[in-house]
Formats: C-alpha cells, structure tokens, sequence
C-alpha cells in the first residue's frame, strides 16, 4: 500500500493533533504519554551512529542504535495505535499504520508488505529514510545508515503483530542507492 501526498498530508495533521504542549513543564507530549516528546532532526541520529562507529566496532554500534530504535518502535506502536483507534484484534491494520504514523511525523514515506504465508515484512522507503537522507548528504558509506531503523521496525512489528524478527537494511541513500529498503527475518 503506497501512500498518497494526500495522505501524507492528512496522516500528518491527525498525528499532530495529537500533541499538547505542557505550560507547567514546558514539554510537549503526545496523547496521554507520560514522557516528553523531542522533535529531534535526523542528521542528529546518523551522527549518534557514527559517534558510536568511531568509538567502539561496527557491530556493536548498530547494536546500540538498533536498541535505542527497538524500544522507540515497540512503544511507539502500543501507543499509536491506541491513540489512532486501531483496534488490538486486528494485528495486521496495526502493522499498516507504521507508514501512516511515520510520514505524518516527518521521517519519511514508506510503503510495509506483509506475507501472511511466511510472516515477513518488507519495508520500502522509495525516497529514503530520514536518516538515511542525512547519511546521503554526510558522503558516501560502505555501510547502511538506518539500524536505527531496523531497530524501530522491528519494534513495531513486535508490539502489532507479536512477532519476533529483525530487520535489515538491504539497501540505503547514504551508499548512494535510490531507496532505503528494510527485510524481516525471524528471530529464535
């Protein structure tokens, strides 16, 4: 399913609608979340990845970041979907809203495949990720920029489906391809 610049455009309203800014503390919080929501610009999470490259070897970092996107994914989708109205019985629908969710926030257009036969996601940036995009402007790279991505999505994918996978980025703007493109593999 591809979204629309129409879609786009009203998924981002509804997101925002559902911030409130806090005149008591001077956060800004999404629905009923308890923790401040930070807009934070995208080349700022590349750099948080090639800080962590620089400082400790490659596969940890992504680890790291991995992590960091993980639980971003995960709690992202219990409470957007709570907040958008999906409903819990329909695991699929919930999984659908990922690029709903994140092009009205601003990271980007995306299009998600699921294969009920094999239980695997495909996640498709046709323009890249937001981080991705960053990475592209940065230089090019022999390695993927988005495990922060791959970390969120399959957070994403625990908290609609229940499902259990990683993701990996199987092609990325920041090495100089068109897309970035995400690919589900199960866990265990």
């Amino acid at each position: 399913m591809a979204l629309t610049p129409e879609d786009v455009d009203r998924d981002f309203k509804q997101v925002f609608a559902l911030v409130h800014h806090d005149r008591q503390d001077g956060f800004l919080r999404w629905e009923d979340a308890p923790d401040p929501l930070m807009l934070v610009w995208s080349p700022r999470i590349f750099e948080f990845l090639q800080v962590m490259e620089n400082t400790i070897s490659f596969s940890p970092a992504r680890g790291i970041c991995r992590e960091v996107g993980y639980g971003s994914g995960h709690e992202g989708a219990l409470r957007s979907l709570q907040a958008m109205g999906v409903e819990s019985e329909s695991p699929v629908d919930a999984l659908l809203m990922l690029p709903r969710i994140l092009a009205g926030s601003g990271w980007g257009a995306s299009a998600v495949e699921y294969d009920d036969a094999t239980s695997r996601v495909t996640w498709t940036f046709p323009n890249g990720t937001s981080v991705g995009v960053a990475a592209e402007r940065a230089g090019p790279r022999a390695d993927p920029a988005c495990a922060f991505f791959e970390g969120f999505g399959a957070g994403w994918v625990k908290g609609s489906l229940g499902l259990a996978v990683e993701f990996v980025e199987t092609a990325c703007r920041g090495r100089g391809e068109p897309q970035c493109l995400f690919e589900s593999r199960p866990l265990g």
